[in-house]
């Protein structure tokens, strides 16, 4: 699409202009910077997650879990990062905050044969323009080296906006929305799930459904963010 180009253009220029290695990605005024492209004020107020955590998913299957894991906590700047992101097109800001999970991926020991970012509607990522987890799973592709597909797994149905739904009502409204285009190329495969951001689980709950049906080994969840059980009636999963 040609609107496409035109914004990875504008997006290339931006950093051509404002490169993050001298200019923090937050505050946008300071110089002198540590990693991610982020001052070292900004970046004492990021509330990083400690160690992963491994949760069941017995609703489910029986015996079935899925590693899920998040690198920061949505609040403060985060949120205003993630917002830039999807919604003011600066996707520049996904190198970084991938940059953020390659390492918080080396540090955890997460390892998978192929990463795979969580779909958007068709329709929904032409009006945006782009799928956010998308940009995220190509750089950790680029950073861990490992094998990327972004068009294996499709979301096949159109969901309701969730912020309004309540837990059970999240998975119905998600429930067979994702299939495979080419299931034979995930039998066998330890996938690593991307997105942006961690609710409720439904959305990446019912993408581990699929893929585990299809034959995958194992899947590991890893988003950017992911928010409190205080902050779900304000924030959209998708």
């Amino acid at each position: 699409m040609v609107i496409n180009s035109i914004r990875d253009y504008f997006n290339a220029f931006f950093e051509l202009i404002f490169p993050s290695y001298c200019t923090c990605i937050i505050c946008k005024n300071k110089y002198g910077l540590g990693n991610y492209g982020i001052c070292k004020d900004c970046l004492d107020k990021i509330k990083f997650i400690g160690n992963g955590r491994w949760l069941q998913s017995a609703d489910i299957w029986d015996g079935i879990s899925c590693r899920m894991f998040s690198v920061v906590e949505y609040q403060g700047e985060i949120r205003k990062l993630v917002y830039r992101l999807k919604y003011s097109y600066e996707t520049y800001l996904a190198r970084e905050m991938a940059k953020m999970m390659v390492d918080y991926m080396d540090a955890e020991g997460l390892k998978g044969d192929m990463i795979i970012p969580v779909p958007l509607y068709k329709s929904r990522e032409r009006e945006r323009g782009f799928n956010q987890a998308n940009l995220l799973a190509k750089y950790i592709s680029k950073g861990k080296g490992i094998p990327y597909s972004g068009n294996n797994l499709v979301r096949t149905k159109n969901t309701t906006v969730m912020h309004q739904l309540s837990k059970r009502q999240r998975r119905d409204n998600v429930n067979n929305a994702f299939s495979l285009t080419s299931p034979k190329n995930i039998v066998g495969l330890e996938v690593i799930l991307v997105d942006d951001i961690l609710t409720t689980g439904a959305t990446v709950e019912a993408c581990l459904k699929t893929l585990l049906e299809a034959g995958a080994v194992s899947v590991t969840v890893i988003t950017f963010t992911k928010v409190s059980q205080e902050q779900l009636i304000i924030i959209d999963e998708e």
